[in-house]
């Protein structure tokens, strides 16, 4: 066994961010421990178990991502540009069969999330991206580049995979109005998402991995409503994101079943978790913790799914006969604009645009495992 697990420290020492922890009580045996994750050329396995064993003082976000728990792309490339990520880890945005700028459409028909006004239009649905941060992993150079070939644009710059431990993607959704208590021109809502980026460098050929540890969706711009979701072997990919109907506050669905479960579908921070209240656009104000009465249920039709690559692990769950998606609509992903075209279109969209630093992303350097544990957990 010590054959087996030594290649792989070097790799573990920069995802294992967190104080040791122990259990208290019996534990029962993981029904998944044999499962096989890789196989390296020279016959070396690695199991759940195995990962599971040299990382059992760490915390279930580091294992997961070892196990491709929250997996979204796998391969020998070295290089991803910023337009290929955001496609791999892109979301499926679900809406209420109500949502009043459906105007009653569905499947192909639907044209929601819109582009921005001041962008060329767009003949279907619209979802912006932004890498926000790249965390470089322990012991690279800090000299070097991490982008390549950087694109004005920001769909062409190239990632080197072979310097990056973490990425904070985000993905914003823009809608011409919303309705309900506050109504008001515009709206943009967004989900945050925490990549952790694994090779084991003893066994190039297993390639690079790239898991999905932690989705955010956003509620409302208020932080304590934040909808939070530790991704695990239960969650359904790509994460789902129920839009609540009128206001648009976005809500994690773990299992893509199109209802809102609390402790479920948010499992962080739950009794102050927003989840999605589509009776909101009735006009009234409903304060409190979230009831069932709320929500309504989502329908396979009101889904809008993400381009996902051909050679995307999650496309073909979604395919019929070959065919991706053949009936609901597939949005397009762009770059988040920047706020001088904004503004110069209509002053009143600057507060919709303007999300912080809009040179992304920055690149940060390895920090500790302190500082790597906040980011887990932030």
């Amino acid at each position: 066994m010590r054959r087996t697990l030594v290649p792989i420290l070097s790799v573990i020492l920069l995802l294992a961010a967190a104080a040791p922890t122990r259990a208290s009580g019996p534990r029962l045996a993981d029904p998944h421990r044999d499962r096989v994750v890789a196989t390296a050329a020279d016959g070396t396995v690695f199991t759940e178990g195995t990962i599971d064993s040299l990382l059992a003082a760490y915390p279930q976000s580091v294992r997961n991502a070892f196990k491709r728990i929250g997996l979204v792309w796998h391969g020998d490339r070295r290089y991803l540009d910023f337009g290929e990520l955001a496609a791999y880890a892109a979301p499926v945005v679900w809406f209420s069969p109500d949502e009043p700028l459906l105007d009653g459409a569905s499947g192909k028909d639907i044209r929601l999330p819109t582009g921005f006004p001041f962008e060329q239009p767009a003949e279907g649905p619209v979802v912006y991206y932004r890498v926000r941060t790249i965390l470089l992993k322990d012991g690279v150079a800090q000299d070097e580049p991490t982008l390549l070939d950087e694109d004005p644009g920001r769909v062409g710059t190239r990632i080197d995979l072979s310097r990056v431990g973490a990425i904070d993607l985000d993905y914003f959704f823009f809608y011409p109005s919303e309705e309900g208590l506050g109504a008001h021109k515009y709206d943009v809502e967004s989900v945050e998402m925490k990549l952790v980026v694994v090779r084991a460098d003893r066994y190039p050929e297993l390639g690079w991995w790239i898991t999905v540890s932690r989705v955010t969706a956003k509620a409302h711009g208020v932080l304590w409503y934040d909808n939070t979701l530790e991704i695990d072997r239960h969650t359904r990919l790509p994460v789902h994101i129920m839009e609540e109907e009128g206001k648009h506050a976005s809500c994690t669905d773990k299992n893509g079943d199109g209802q809102y479960t609390p402790g479920f579908d948010v499992n962080v921070r739950v009794n102050d978790a927003w989840g999605v209240r589509d009776v909101m656009a009735t006009g009234s104000l409903y304060s409190g913790g979230y009831q069932a009465w709320m929500s309504k249920l989502r329908r396979p039709e009101h889904r809008v799914l993400p381009p996902l690559p051909a050679d995307s692990p999650l496309r073909e769950a979604y395919s019929e006969a070959g065919v991706y998606a053949p009936r609901n609509a597939v949005y397009a992903l762009r770059p988040f604009p920047r706020v001088a075209p904004a503004v110069a279109f209509d002053p009143a969209l600057e507060r919709f645009v303007d999300k912080g630093d809009e040179d992304w992303p920055l690149v940060k350097p390895y920090d500790g495992l302190e500082r790597f544990t906040s980011w887990l957990d932030t």
